[in-house]
């Protein structure tokens, strides 16, 4: 399925605000036989190494902080600052640059992230498992509620202003509670972590798992969310089941370079791999 599907289905997605049904659709095409792949690597930093064999010897999958990510650039986003204090002013609306900025900044608050993809090759056994000092964990999707096929284009050229004026406008218009579900506020807040740039990552056919770490239920932080939070008391993720997650583990693939020591700890999971 190529990336123009994809844009095509986030037209039809949007709207009719945010269907579930029809992002369910859409995801079963997308994927092979209702399976997602993860790879994870291995390297020299045994610490590092340790806390990834905990996580698969108690089913869960690390969902990470997106300041955490090695490419900084990769939820930013092209917004004409003083376009929207200017088009948020005829709404009657006074906002200014930078408390623009710092909303920005509260929105990258709201997910933290992990990445799948919809099949196995080469290209990710290089980037993603280590060149195959590694795992690749085969996963059947079971709720594909917080899954989203990631856009590949060039973000250089997509103006996100439009949408920044029109999320201010419903927190404006409405209540703060009905607001964040609103389907204008959605839409802005979700393709913050779903677009990335085309010439660096679409050999990935990535599906993304946007977490909720403020959720009841995962508990990983307090619920009150404000710009900055998760760097200021050095948060990088959780650990979330594969249960809340809506996944459930197959087999895990060994990449043919692999460590002895690694294998050896991966033997004693009791669980299927090859």
């Amino acid at each position: 399925m190529n990336n123009d599907n994809v844009i095509d289905f986030y037209e039809s997605f949007f709207r009719n605000e945010g269907d579930l049904m029809l992002k369910n659709d859409f995801i079963e095409e997308f994927i092979t036989h209702k399976k997602i792949y993860k790879f994870i690597s291995f390297n020299d930093d045994a610490k590092l190494n340790d806390s990834k064999i905990f996580a698969l010897k108690n089913n869960k999958i690390w969902v990470s902080c997106i300041h955490s990510f090695d490419d900084k650039s990769e939820f930013e986003c092209n917004i004409d600052y003083s376009k929207a204090v200017k088009d948020l002013q005829t709404c009657h609306i006074n906002e200014n640059e930078d408390r623009l900025k710092f909303f920005m900044k509260t929105i990258k608050e709201l997910h933290d992230v992990t990445s799948f993809t919809n099949s196995i090759t080469e290209e990710m056994w290089k980037e993603y498992g280590n060149k195959h000092n590694g795992v690749c964990l085969e996963f059947s999707l079971l709720n594909s509620e917080k899954f989203y096929p990631v856009i590949y284009l060039d973000k250089n050229n997509y103006d996100y202003t439009d949408l920044l004026v029109k999320a201010q406008k419903t927190l404006k218009d409405v209540q703060t509670m009905k607001s964040l579900k609103s389907y204008e506020f959605l839409k802005f807040a979700h393709l913050l972590f779903i677009m990335k740039d085309e010439h660096d990552y679409s050999f990935e056919s990535e599906l993304r798992y946007l977490g909720d770490p403020y959720d009841d239920e995962i508990k990983a932080l307090e619920p009150n969310i404000y710009a900055g939070k998760k760097e200021e008391i050095k948060y990088n993720g959780h650990l979330e089941d594969y249960s809340q997650c809506g996944i459930k583990l197959e087999r895990i693939i060994v990449g043919s370079n692999i460590s002895k020591s690694i294998l050896e700890q991966l033997r004693r999971l009791n669980i299927t791999f090859e």
